[in-house]
């Protein structure tokens, strides 16, 4: 009780960019320049890649949802639910440190054998979702590897942009030092495996850029590797296919930064957060909040009825 008053125990976490002593916290890793703002931004905030997708998609939507809290409603669908079970399963079999094993893995109809195994972790309906993705992860496992030391599941790492003024937070579904090497691992789910190439991949997933910059800036050096790895985990319910990329190309680093660069540098001078009207105002989880909601809408059924009573065929909008 006595070190609680005298706030000798510091944790690291989102509120950190709340917190007047942020910059000279020794609990953060440093990653100065890892936003590469030209300058701090208005005040001291929190941030992630999933921060920066979603400011990307609606700056509105990420100021209600992440800066002030209000109320959502969410809309559960089955790749978001089968998402999350994959997610809690991995990180559940992983902190054992030991290979995932097709004997981890009980038939969906044993719900008997599924309560002991997963020890209540995960909805018996949620896992049968999740089983055919599970059972594609076993070739990837990472700790079948046997170079994997110290792996960490779903666990946050908080840092600090000093430049930037800006509290870091980087989740990764593993990380795992491998020699040298400290590697990140992100994991998706898909219904049917992408034919895409490396490249491609890079493209479609902000996560991967973030995270070799966040490794390049100071968490590979924080986590004493020499250098950063990032691998992107698809798995569709036949195949996994792990997508690998180095701290150490140098090419694919420029396009990393400038990918993050571009995002971040609007998101940190922005103090307006105009909501951007299109398709996904229909599924946002705050649109009850936004006076701007209905726009789009509004805007494609014009079109379509203008286009009726000329007697041409509807706008694609």
């Amino acid at each position: 009780m006595f070190a609680a008053l005298r706030g000798e125990v510091k944790l690291a976490g989102r509120s950190c960019g709340e917190c007047k002593f942020t910059g000279a916290c020794d609990s953060l890793a440093r990653v100065d320049g890892l936003l590469q703002a030209r300058e701090p931004g208005p005040w001291t905030r929190s941030v992630s890649a999933s921060d920066l997708e979603a400011y990307e998609r609606c700056p509105a939507q990420w100021y209600m949802e992440r800066e002030v809290h209000l109320p959502r409603v969410e809309e559960g669908n089955q790749a978001l639910l089968r998402g999350l079970a994959v997610h809690r399963w991995i990180a559940h079999a992983h902190a054992r440190g030991v290979p995932c094993s097709i004997a981890d893995l009980p038939n969906p109809a044993d719900l008997g054998r599924l309560a002991t195994v997963a020890g209540g972790i995960i909805d018996p309906a949620d896992y049968e979702l999740a089983y055919p993705f599970l059972r594609s992860h076993l070739e990837t496992c990472p700790l079948r590897a046997g170079q994997v030391g110290s792996l960490t599941a779903e666990k946050t790492i908080y840092a600090y942009d000093g430049v930037a003024d800006a509290v870091i937070a980087t989740k990764a579904d593993s990380y795992w030092l491998a020699g040298d090497t400290l590697v990140m691992r992100e994991i998706k789910t898909v219904q049917v495996q992408p034919e895409v190439d490396d490249d491609q991949i890079f493209s479609t997933f902000l996560a991967v850029a973030w995270d070799l910059v966040a490794l390049e800036a100071g968490l590979s050096r924080h986590h004493g590797a020499d250098h950063g790895e990032v691998q992107l985990e698809v798995l569709s319910p036949d195949s996994a296919v792990v997508h690998t990329y180095t701290t150490r190309d140098a090419a694919l680093m420029r396009m990393a930064r400038g990918r993050v660069r571009r995002l971040a540098r609007q998101w940190i001078s922005d103090q307006q957060w105009n909501p951007l009207p299109g398709p996904g105002c229909s599924r946002c989880s705050v649109r009850r909040w936004c006076g701007v909601r209905d726009e789009y809408e509004s805007s494609v059924g014009s079109r379509v009825t203008l286009g009726a009573a000329s007697g041409s065929s509807p706008a694609i909008p």
